[in-house]
């Protein structure tokens, strides 16, 4: 017997068969069906998984910082502005979060100061009159000590009806509220205010008496010497302590006592 007979042979044995159970179909069938479908939940997964890894990384890339790009920069002997980022090359785009500018200081203002609450303000001291006119050294602006009678009555004053010492007569000033007297000499020797005036060392109607100190310093009560005018002086009046009427006189006069 050759080797291809014994070979039929014991192909043909029984023994080699394999008998199929008769739901060997369905068990393959179902098999097929439960790996597809772990194929498909592995698949879901590993998506799921992919989708919450980019989600992750996008949040940590905009909440953090620049970082350092970790290349080492060769030394130099050029000064390196540190204010100003060593570029990186180029990275991947990702959202900026804007941090919120610092408040502005506030600017300080050039005009009144803001009272903090409860502060008291400081009541200021307004002049008793407003000072009209500047009385001295020489005159008052528009009429001066030396000036005739013809030189007032050519400026259209009026002499007053006031009864004035003997050899005396009164004009009023120009701004009204003041009185020049003309004495036995023909001229005008005295210059009196009782409102509305102010010397050049802003003395003024209601001055305190220590201003007037504070302002002549040969000041004796009720005279001072006129600055710049050795040849006539002030004479103050005062009630309370403060400065009622302001005369600018002549030396030598005896209009105003």
């Amino acid at each position: 017997m050759d080797l291809e007979d014994e070979l039929q042979r014991l192909f043909k044995d029984e023994r080699l068969d394999v008998r199929v159970a008769s739901d060997a179909e369905s068990n393959v069938v179902a098999g097929a069906h439960r790996l597809r479908r772990r194929r498909m939940v592995a698949m879901s997964a590993a998506g799921v998984l992919s989708a919450a890894v980019l989600a992750g990384g996008a949040l940590v890339l905009t909440q953090s910082g620049p970082q350092s790009s970790g290349v080492a920069t060769p030394p130099s002997d050029l000064p390196i502005d540190s204010t100003q980022p060593t570029a990186a090359g180029p990275s991947p785009e990702t959202s900026v979060t804007t941090a919120p500018s610092p408040p502005e200081p506030v600017s300080k203002s050039t005009s009144s100061p803001v009272d903090s609450p409860g502060a008291t303000k400081p009541t200021a001291q307004p002049p008793a009159s407003k000072p009209g006119v500047i009385l001295g050294p020489t005159g008052d602006g528009t009429t001066r000590l030396g000036d005739t009678q013809k030189d007032l009555e050519s400026a259209k004053r009026v002499p007053t009806t006031a009864k004035e010492p003997a050899g005396c007569t009164s004009f009023p000033t120009r701004s009204a509220t003041g009185t020049a007297y003309i004495g036995q000499s023909g001229k005008v020797v005295a210059i009196v205010y009782r409102s509305e005036a102010t010397t050049p060392e802003n003395i003024t109607i209601g001055s305190t008496a220590d201003s007037v100190k504070g302002a002549y310093r040969d000041f004796t009560g009720s005279t001072a010497t006129v600055p710049g005018n050795t040849a006539a002086k002030y004479k103050f009046t005062f009630a309370s302590g403060k400065v009622t009427s302001i005369a600018l006189l002549a030396n030598q006069q005896d209009c105003v006592s």
